[in-house]
This record gives structure tokens, sequence and C-alpha cells, in this order.
């Protein structure tokens, strides 16, 4: 193995205990020793440890571990568990796997040498798609991607991600790899809600070289009708109050241009949102039937925050977007006055998005960016407005406005195809 490139590592670990999940956050965060050496990919089933198997290049090698989730109770529960189901892979008897625990016996693999900046990794067997599978080059084409109708990207975990992990069902919640999970809402009763399985995502960092990146593996991964970005924004106070929601038409990349003579002249880079969805979306009629949803969506823990919600405004405009967070008095009102006056909100990960459409034509990929206004780019910027976390409650109405919007998405998605 050479030891200068990464290794693909697959985890199937059901980890049920608090004890469990905060290990392996610690064990997999993006700057620990195991993620410099290895991709590492946490599945929580072995029908999802198949399917990701269907999912990958057909030379994909990878160490499989099997978390044991040794318990006093019932000392080695989960790897039986496990084990007992990957029998039924017809596969099963050319798979090399090892036992991972944190309370390691015999032969068991000891987790914690896994934080040990020397721990080497050759010492295992590495398992092979194309060996497991019996598919031959030529015929790569049985290895079919998994479609969903709805990928939701943040940038960001907590307040933005997080959101939506805790509303999804906990038994439908499938932990693909670090960044990605997929599952479905829980049940409203008051919300003709989307019902099926979709794709919850977060970048590593903020930006838009993340967010791009995000994408691009997103779209390669899976079959997407929808990617959606849902997140937070600064506001142009003059036209939007906090906490309104953006879904922007154009996205204007304000950083690129030309540095001349020691002057930074501005260049026009501009990315569209499929303007026949956006007009779509954009008007009297389903703006109103977007903010019954979002009330409606609004679960009991969070009712002090139904008066926002009800006061929210959604405003389909422009997006300036750039690669650093900005305080600055007037700097968003003077660049919309040189840009038509158009702009109603800044951020950074939106220009990618809108690229992403651009650049996935063949894929029809249909793209849609949904920010909520959380400061308005002063240095006036605060933890609370008016004792409300600004933070929780902007990335709760953007959640709301996309849960609320995703059932529209699919019925124009199945207008436009009986259109063509």
């Amino acid at each position: 193995m050479d030891s200068k490139s990464k290794i693909n590592i697959v985890v199937i670990a059901k980890a049920n205990s608090d004890k469990d999940a905060a290990f392996y956050e610690l064990l997999l965060k993006h700057d620990s020793f195991m993620r410099s050496k290895a991709y590492v990919y946490m599945v929580s089933s072995v029908d999802d440890f198949a399917n990701l198997l269907g999912n990958v290049r057909i030379d994909f090698s990878f160490i499989l571990f099997i978390h044991k989730g040794n318990r006093a109770s019932n000392p080695s529960s989960d790897g039986n568990s496990i084990v007992k189901s990957l029998k039924k892979l017809l596969y099963y008897d050319k798979l090399a796997y090892y036992m991972l625990s944190r309370d390691a016996v015999g032969q068991d693999i000891d987790a914690m040498d896994f934080l040990d900046e020397e721990y080497k990794y050759d010492q295992f067997i590495l398992n092979n798609v194309g060996a497991l599978l019996e598919i031959e080059e030529k015929d790569a084409g049985i290895n079919k991607i998994e479609h969903f109708d709805f990928a939701i990207l943040t940038a960001l975990d907590k307040d933005e991600n997080d959101v939506f992990r805790a509303n999804l069902q906990e038994e439908s919640q499938t932990i693909i790899d670090l960044q990605t999970v997929k599952g479905a809402f829980k049940k409203h009763s008051s919300f003709n809600d989307y019902k099926d399985n979709f794709i919850v995502a977060k970048q590593q960092e903020m930006g838009m070289v993340d967010a791009a990146f995000s994408s691009s593996k997103l779209v390669h991964n899976y079959k997407l009708d929808y990617l959606i970005m849902s997140g937070v924004c600064g506001g142009r106070k003059s036209k939007v109050k906090m906490f309104d929601i953006i879904i922007p038409k154009k996205v204007y990349d304000f950083s690129f241009g030309s540095l001349e003579d020691g002057k930074f002249l501005q260049r026009d880079l501009d990315a569209k949102i499929d303007d026949k969805l956006i007009s779509y979306l954009n008007t009297t009629e389903r703006i109103k039937k977007i903010k019954a949803g979002m009330l409606a969506l609004v679960d009991t823990l969070n009712n002090t925050w139904e008066p926002y919600v009800r006061n929210v405004e959604i405003h389909f405009d422009v997006m300036a977007c750039g690669p650093w967070v900005v305080k600055t008095e007037d700097f968003l009102e003077t660049l919309s006055q040189e840009k038509n006056n158009l702009i109603r909100g800044l951020e950074m990960e939106s220009y990618s998005i809108g690229r992403a459409y651009e650049l996935f034509q063949d894929n029809n990929l249909k793209t849609l960016v949904v920010k909520s206004v959380m400061d308005y780019t002063d240095t006036k910027k605060g933890d609370e407005f008016n004792g409300v976390p600004v933070n929780k409650l902007a990335g709760y109405m953007s959640y709301l406005c996309v849960r609320a919007i995703m059932p529209m998405l699919i019925e124009y998605r199945d207008q436009f195809h009986k259109q063509k």
C-alpha cells in the first residue's frame, strides 16, 4: 500500500449510545490523524453498506471495520448482529473485515489506536468492489446510482444542518459518511409533507470552494432532481427584515476581477438559477402557500418564534456572494447600488450552487438557494436579536421554508416532465 496516498475505510457502526457517537465524532473530525490518512465512510447497517458498494466505482478498494458495540449487559451484540447480516451477502466469503472496539479483546482492533499519529493501516487486507461484485470494466454500467428527488446542502453544521437532522425520523436515518445522511422527515399532522427519503449534507468548511466541491460530489454520487442550499445570510437593511427569506434568481460574485496598478477592478460574474422555476415559485398564491406551510411546521418547542415566522417575507431577488464575512457599514448598500440596485443579501456559497445548475444541465439538475437574514453585514452583528438567538432562528427559518417548498418543487418537476 502506498503510504503517501489516502486509503478508503468503511465502518459499519450502529453507534447506539451517546458515548459511541461522541467517540466517533472525535475520531473522525476533519483534522484527526485518521482522516489525514483515510477517507472514512460510516454506515449504520449492512443494507447501507451494500448500497454504498453499489454506488462507487468498481476500482474502489477499502478496509472494512465492524464496530462490536460492547455493552456490559450484552457484550458484542452489535457486532454479532452485523456479521449475521453480512453472511447473507453473496460475496461474504470474499469479504475481509475486522472487529473494532474501544474495549478490544483477543483479535479485536482497538479503536483507541486510531488516535495515534503513527498508526499503520497497511496491516489490513483491502477489499475491491469489482472483485467482490464480480464486475468487469465493460459491465460497470450495472453499478447503478441511487436516485433522490432532493439533496439539501448546508455550509454549517450547527444551526443549519442539525435542524434538518433533528427533524428526520430516527428509524429512517442512515449515515452515509461524516458529511452526509439520508432519511425522511418526521410525520407532521397538519402539513402535506414530502414523504420520501432525501439527502442532507454539510460542507467541511464555509465558502464557495467547499460548496463547489460538495455540490459536485453530490451530483457525482447520486442522481438528483434538486440540489438546495439552505442556511443564513446577511441582508440589505433598506430592503429586508431580520429573518426574511432570500431566494436568489441570480447570484453575483463580487470578488471576481483584476488587480491593475494596485487597484482592484470588479468584473461582472453572475450565475443564474432556473428562470422558469423561480417564476413558478414567485407568485402571490404560491408565496402565500409557502408561508402557510412554514407556520404549520412550527413545532411546539419553538412556538415562541411563531410571530417571526408569521411576519416573514420571501424575496426573489439577487444575492451577492464572496469569500469573506462582511462587517462593514454600508458595504452591501453601496455594492447593490453599483449593480442596478437589485441585491438583497450577501453570503459565501450560493454562487457555486448557481454554477452547479449551469454546469450540470445534462443531468437535468435544478438548484435553489434558500437563506434567512441573520444580520445586516455591519458592525452591529450579535448573537441575539430582541432576546432571540439569531443564528438558530435564521437557520430554523430557512429549514421551514425549504421543507414547505419541497412538495411544490415536486409539482413543478412533474409538470415540467409532462411539457417535455
